[in-house]
């Protein structure tokens, strides 16, 4: 607010009355900008706090979720049910959208059975791999005791040439 020198008074009492009119509405401006400065200062502690929360409440619905997929429990279900709805309530508070939580599809079984076997009408065929020589020549000893067949083998192969 600028004012012309033709609007200010020529008398020096008058002056100094309007400088301190003028000061006194700048303390009291500078009251409300203190005040305003206070509460903007403990809106954002609590839109902190908020947002520490939300996360919070994420972080343990995901912990909920993974203990939910190692074993059934309705106990967990419904505590992960009311923090998701504690999570919606206070981001619909805040204007923020819902956050849509993944969800898993649940096998009938709940455990994996690895490998489907082979069906039945396929052709199976039994191979047997001997050694050349049975005997060692050194010693004339049976090598498929000592160390021509292992252990390994047993599993199923399907003929493909037919």
């Amino acid at each position: 607010m600028a004012s012309s020198d033709a609007t200010l008074p020529d008398d020096i009492e008058a002056l100094k009355a309007l400088l301190i009119a003028r000061e006194a509405a700048l303390r009291e401006h500078e009251g409300e900008l203190t005040g305003l400065r206070d509460t903007v200062t403990m809106l954002r502690k609590t839109l902190s706090d908020r947002a520490l929360e939300i996360e919070h409440l994420k972080l343990w619905i995901a912990k909920l979720q993974r203990m939910q997929f190692g074993r059934k429990s309705e106990k967990i279900d419904r505590q992960i049910e009311q923090l998701e709805l504690r999570l919606e309530d206070l981001q619909a508070d805040d204007g923020a959208a819902t956050v849509d939580t993944p969800t898993r599809p649940r096998s009938e079984t709940g455990k994996s059975t690895g490998r489907k076997p082979l069906a039945q009408h396929l052709h199976r065929e039994d191979v047997v791999h001997q050694p050349e020589d049975a005997c060692c020549p050194q010693c004339d000893c049976w090598k498929g005791v000592a160390g021509g067949l292992s252990g390994r083998g047993g599993g199923v192969a399907l003929d493909t040439t037919r």
